[in-house]
């Protein structure tokens, strides 16, 4: 089969395997919402880890503000009731705990008017400190999760395996960073909202209990109902939420697209067709924003007008018992106290059902990173031998048959080799082996006799430099391009390179010399300028193993041999690979190895056909 020549993550940028996306709606589709809201719980919490003091750090929040919203809902009756009869003498004679707290206020401040009001005062503000107190806490701890979730996804794009990435839209990965990773924070911060609000519900909820068991049975019962009707809500809010998840990825996957292939897109006048693919993506993610704010608003007001509702019959049951004035008003203000509460419990439920997606959709990418595993060798100087494949076989996710079968050669510590296959015979694929981006699926290679799976990744690929074909730049100056192989290189050394590989002539032009900015992936230059500059970069890092995969294709024949004559100068006692090389004359080259010719469309070699 044919070997895989380009980076296999740019294959998949229009797949549509749904085992090869960030699928939100198989995450959120056909969920029980408490099934969710437990994955959600799960997903999130051990982000946690090393702040465990968070959890009681809350509760101490939530427990000053229950119990400055009861306390306080009693003195302001009290103070309601001075103001409005004006005599002191009959208040707290009621049993109970609103006349128990009546009677410790009169007896706090004597029944002063002003102390009275400036204890009402005192317990709000309680409230209000408790209550940004753990609003700070909170978004301290979103912030430092946050920071950790994005951490965690950066090292995973950077070391999960090629072939996963490759099966997957950049603009998923992209979304799955920039967006999803601040859903974590969001769901913990919920979380938190949900454990304090409930708190002070349930407290709020004791006190109306004790002032009037019938009173807080009519509030329960209305909860209880308001609570089971709101839950029509959950399938859309989650559907809604997967919808705008996914949306929002189409349109990140559209403007990378674009961003990638913008001088072919211009080149064929394809602008227009972009456009208005990209609207109706926009348009899909406003509907689908839309949708999901709708069925997340709409509990609030329906709230609302519910706990009126109750307050009328509250009223109306208390007038026919002929409760006290003092009692009826407590209960009123402590329901009316207890809306908000419940209201947000209930809003931040629905909100965490959002959530299942964007973090199952974080949890898969953070799980593709590879485990850490030991290695046994740790720096090392330069190869001393040879570097060996041993009956290696390797093959492509979704290719019939394997691009290398059973390969078996070494590469010497010192000369040239020459490797010479036709297309897809798995000459790039073998690069990509030594350079660790894949592991062989059989055999195995070594570097002076040790397998390089046991080698530290980075001791090994210090000794190695790759100038290939299609050189990959940054959207950076042309020294920092360069320097990408030694980034601690002295800039004399940059600029010696620069003339070995005959950019001297270019540099000398540019407004900026090499601090000019190259454009993004070097598109402001020439192939053969970037193939030049991918050269400077291999040699800058001094390597044992020096790969040249068609490194000077796009370079006329006397510019290739003059930089070649450089290169072979610069390699002395070092090892180089040459591939594919238009020409082996004038090239050291002390051995050749030649893979066998494969069919394009079967794989196969043929002798076997």
């Amino acid at each position: 089969m044919p070997e895989v020549e380009t980076n296999p993550a740019n294959q998949a940028e229009g797949s549509t395997d749904e085992h090869d996306r960030f699928d939100d709606f198989g995450y959120a589709m056909d969920k029980p919402s408490l099934g969710a809201l437990v994955s959600v719980a799960k997903l999130a919490i051990p982000y946690l880890s090393g702040m465990t003091w968070v959890v009681p750090v809350i509760l101490v929040f939530g427990l000053l503000a229950s119990a400055a919203e009861g306390l306080g809902v009693g003195v302001i009756v009290l103070l309601l009731s001075l103001l409005i009869s004006g005599d002191v003498r009959e208040m707290g004679e009621d049993e109970g705990i609103l006349g128990a707290v009546i009677q410790h206020a009169l007896a706090l401040t004597h029944g002063s008017l002003p102390l009275i009001a400036g204890l009402a005062f005192g317990l709000i503000l309680l409230r209000v400190v408790s209550i940004s107190a753990h609003t700070m806490v909170t978004t301290l701890v979103e912030a430092r999760v946050s920071d950790r979730v994005r951490q965690r996804l950066f090292r995973s794009v950077l070391t999960m395996p090629l072939e996963a990435l490759g099966r997957r839209r950049y603009g998923d990965v992209l979304t799955v960073v920039d967006r999803h990773s601040w859903s974590v924070a969001e769901a913990i911060d919920s979380l938190a909202g949900i454990f304090l609000n409930g708190v002070i519900a349930l407290l709020v909820g004791a006190l109306m209990f004790a002032l009037s068991p019938l009173v807080a049975g009519i509030a329960l019962a209305g909860t209880l109902l308001l609570t089971f009707g709101l839950r029509g809500f959950d399938g859309p809010a989650e559907r809604a939420g997967a919808a705008a998840s996914d949306a929002a990825r189409d349109v990140n996957a559209r403007v990378i697209r674009v961003l990638q292939s913008m001088r072919t897109i211009r080149a064929f006048g394809q602008q227009q067709p972009q456009i208005d693919a990209y609207a109706g993506e926009s348009r899909r993610l406003r509907n689908a924003a839309v949708r999901s704010d709708v069925a997340g608003g709409l509990p609030e007001p329906i709230s609302h007008l519910a706990y009126i509702g109750m307050i009328a019959v509250i009223a109306i049951v208390a007038r026919r018992q002929s409760l006290s004035y003092e009692l009826i008003l407590a209960s009123v203000a402590l329901l009316y106290r207890l809306h908000p509460y419940a209201s947000a419990f209930e809003q931040q439920r629905l909100h965490l059902a959002t959530l299942l997606a964007p973090l199952q959709a974080v949890e898969e990418l953070t799980s593709l990173a590879p485990e850490t595993k030991a290695r046994r060798i740790g720096p090392i100087d330069r190869f001393h031998s040879a570097l060996r494949f041993e009956t290696v076989t390797f093959g492509y996710i979704g290719q019939p048959s394997p691009c290398l079968d059973g390969a078996s050669f070494s590469i010497p510590a010192s000369g040239w080799t020459f490797l010479d296959g036709e297309s897809g015979s798995g000459k790039s694929t073998i690069v990509n082996l030594l350079l660790g981006l894949y592991p062989p699926q059989q055999g195995r290679i070594t570097i002076d006799g040790v397998d390089l799976s046991e080698i530290e990744p980075a001791a090994w690929l210090e000794q190695v430099a790759v100038a290939g074909q299609d050189v990959e730049l940054i959207d950076g100056s042309l020294l920092e391009n360069i320097r990408i192989g030694a980034p601690d290189a002295p800039v004399a050394e940059v600029d010696r390179l620069i003339d070995l590989v005959g950019l001297d002539e270019v540099v000398k032009t540019l407004e900026q010399g090499i601090g000019t900015r190259v454009g993004e992936r070097g598109l402001a230059l020439s192939g053969g300028q970037r193939q030049r500059i991918g050269i400077a970069r291999a040699l800058l890092r001094r390597p044992a193993l020096l790969v040249l995969d068609e490194a000077t294709s796009a370079l006329d024949r006397r510019s290739e041999r003059t930089i070649l004559d450089r290169i072979i100068a610069e390699m002395q006692g070092q090892a180089v690979l040459v591939i594919g090389h238009r020409s082996m004359e004038g090239l050291p080259i002390t051995q050749r190895i030649s893979l066998p010719q494969r069919d394009v469309i079967t794989g196969a070699t043929p002798d076997a056909a």
